[in-house]
């Protein structure tokens, strides 16, 4: 049985999150239908660094000037025709531009790279990571190829994520989602990593499925060497971490309230709170510094190793956002406990570690110092009773298209 991988993201063990969980799903899939089964269409989105699809292998219409000319046209036609398809299934979008479209990670020359692909390797179903080359759905059906939606986010939500839409905002992303919605519908099944959207999607009248985000791999074994050494050497007292790509805008939200609040009121005595991840080296205004708080930017994954061995916890600020976060289930497997908003907490089942905060800084203060004093419990058995847990669906939805 072939199944064919779409996704924008590789399958990487180093990386943010969103590597992280395609790196479980690519895993698997292995172990479902076999390594050498899975076929991978990676679509990187247009501000990565990507090589031209190769050129497909059918031969090129004959024809004279006029005939080439006239396919030109209704080339043209088509993009006009689907670029008016675009506004009448969102009007709402020349009141109030929303960031999210169904063609928006697509690359020059991806669907007839995916559809040649399809076309040779004849998968028995394809595995969509995001819906925003949902484009490929229009493709497995010509071909007759189910496709299994397992999507990181709702994306017409997580795409405006951290900003509260207002006036004819709120109506522009609603027809987005209804736009998403539409495209999940025509999908055979549904995973989420998030409890929410599963519920949500499944309460809509779609079959939805929970497949929550696991370390697996090689990201284990790194999680698990992290344990060891945090057991030889005790974590320093004081040292807090803060990871978390600053150009996803849940997580900037977050990360910008933590730094207003850190700013008005001051972090507590003897606390050290070091932020690491895309962007956030411009969290504070150029000038700004603050006592106690040290923003690193992108650091290398040794580096990063380094300071989860040595923080005594992670902090996780989010108030918003879909999906859910790698994270939590990351640290729990490493052995690092961590203060977390409660927001995050509704999308999965919560691992051991954990000491939720309100969103209010006296409430926080108070969590660093609990967290200094007698972090939680995170031994490994209670990460394995957890993990044992956690519902493994993949291959049990796959299995209906084994011969």
């Amino acid at each position: 049985m072939k199944v064919i991988w779409a996704s924008y993201y590789e399958p990487k063990a180093i990386g943010d999150g969103g590597y992280h969980r395609a790196y479980q799903v690519v895993h698997d899939l292995e172990a479902a239908v076999g390594a050498g089964q899975v076929i991978h269409a990676h679509a990187p989105p247009p501000w990565d660094t990507w090589t031209p699809w190769p050129t497909p292998t059918r031969p090129a219409p004959a024809g004279g000037p006029a005939k080439r000319a006239w396919k030109r046209l209704k080339r043209r036609i088509a993009r006009a025709r689907s670029a008016v398809g675009r506004l009448a299934r969102n009007p709402y979008r020349l009141a109030a531009p929303t960031p999210y479209r169904s063609t928006g990670y697509l690359t020059p020359g991806y669907l007839a790279y995916y559809e040649e692909l399809i076309v040779n390797s004849k998968p028995a179903v394809c595995v969509l990571e995001n819906t925003r080359f949902g484009e490929v759905v229009e493709i497995n059906q010509r071909h007759k190829v189910p496709t299994v939606c397992c999507t990181q986010n709702l994306e017409a939500f997580d795409t405006a994520a951290g900003q509260a839409a207002e006036g004819w905002g709120r109506y522009s992303q609603a027809a987005d989602f209804a736009t998403e919605l539409d495209l999940l519908s025509k999908c055979s099944e549904r995973l989420f990593i998030s409890r929410v959207e599963t519920g949500l999607v499944g309460g809509l009248g779609l079959s939805a499925h929970y497949y929550p985000y696991l370390p697996v791999g090689d990201i284990e074994a790194r999680l698990r060497t992290l344990r060891r050494q945090r057991a030889e050497q005790p974590p320093e007292a004081g040292l807090f971490l803060m990871v978390g790509s600053a150009g996803h805008g849940s997580t900037l939200a977050g990360f910008q309230w933590f730094c207003r609040q850190a700013q008005a009121h001051d972090l507590p005595e003897g606390v050290r709170v070091v932020v690491a991840g895309n962007h956030t080296e411009k969290l504070l205004p150029a000038g700004v510094s603050l006592a106690g708080l040290e923003l690193r930017g992108w650091v290398p994954q040794p580096e990063l190793d380094d300071l989860l061995a040595r923080a005594c916890a992670m902090l996780i600020p989010q108030q918003t956002g879909f999906g859910a976060l790698t994270r939590l289930p990351e640290l729990a497997c490493a052995g690092v406990p961590a203060i977390v908003s409660h927001h995050p907490l509704y999308a999965l089942d919560p691992p051991p570690g954990l000491l939720p905060a309100a969103d209010e800084w006296p409430a926080w203060t108070r969590a660093l110092e609990a967290m200094r004093a007698a972090p939680p419990a995170c031994s490994e058995e209670m990460y394995a009773a957890w993990q044992g847990r956690q519902p493994r669906p993949l291959a049990r939805v796959l299995a209906q298209w084994q011969g």
